[in-house]
C-alpha cells in the first residue's frame, strides 16, 4: 500500500531512471554492465585475504566471509559493458574472467564451479555519484556510483544523513548535485 514518511530517499539501481523520470525528473544515468564469478574457496587455498585490484588485467579480487549458508568464497568482477540494458551472461566475457583468474591464482578453488553474475551498475558521465535534495523538499537522491557502489556506499551514506539532519557536509558537495 501507500507508504507514508517525512522522507523519501531514491536509491534504486538503473530502477531509478524510471522513477524519477515518472516525476518529472531527467537523472543522467547510463548502464554500466558487470560481471563476477563467485567461487567456494578450497581448502588451504592460495587467494587474497584482502580486496586485491589488479591494475594491469582491470580485475578485483575479495574474498567473501563464510555464513551459516555458504563457505568462504572468492570473488572475481571485471569488465565493464557501457550502455548495455539486460543482464545477461556473456559467456566470452566468463570465459575470459575466468581465464584470467586461474592464471592469477590457480590454487583458489575449482573455478569450474564459480557461480557466473552480470548486473547494471548505475553511472554518471563525471562518474561521480549524486547525492542530495531534490526540488522537492522531502525526495533525497543517492545513486549513480557505478562500479564503486560498495566502495562509496558508508561515505555517500554518512553524506545524505548529515544533509538530512541539517548538519553542514563533512566534505564539499561540488559536483554530487544536480540542483534538482
Amino acid at each position: 500500500g501507500p507508504l507514508q514518511a517525512d522522507h523519501y530517499i531514491l536509491t534504486a539501481g538503473m530502477g531509478s531512471y524510471e522513477l524519477a523520470r515518472a516525476l518529472g525528473l531527467h537523472l543522467p544515468l547510463y548502464p554500466l554492465k558487470g560481471y563476477s564469478l563467485t567461487l567456494p574457496l578450497a581448502e588451504g587455498a592460495v587467494a587474497p585475504h584482502i580486496s586485491v585490484t589488479d591494475y594491469e588485467r582491470k580485475m578485483v579480487y575479495a574474498r567473501l566471509p563464510a555464513t551459516d549458508a555458504l563457505p568462504q568464497r572468492l570473488r572475481v568482477a571485471a569488465m565493464v559493458d557501457i550502455g548495455v540494458q539486460d543482464t545477461l551472461i556473456t559467456p566470452r566475457r566468463i570465459q575470459c574472467l575466468r581465464q584470467q583468474a586461474t592464471a592469477s591464482f590457480p590454487a583458489a578453488g575449482d573455478f569450474t564451479q564459480a557461480h557466473s553474475w552480470a548486473g547494471l551498475r548505475p553511472a554518471t558521465p563525471t562518474g561521480l555519484p549524486v547525492i542530495g535534495a531534490t526540488r522537492w523538499g522531502n525526495l533525497w537522491l543517492n545513486l549513480g556510483h557505478g562500479a564503486l557502489g560498495f566502495t562509496l556506499a558508508c561515505g555517500s551514506a554518512t553524506l545524505l544523513a548529515e544533509q538530512l539532519s541539517g548538519q553542514p557536509a563533512s566534505i564539499s558537495l561540488d559536483g554530487l548535485t544536480l540542483g534538482l
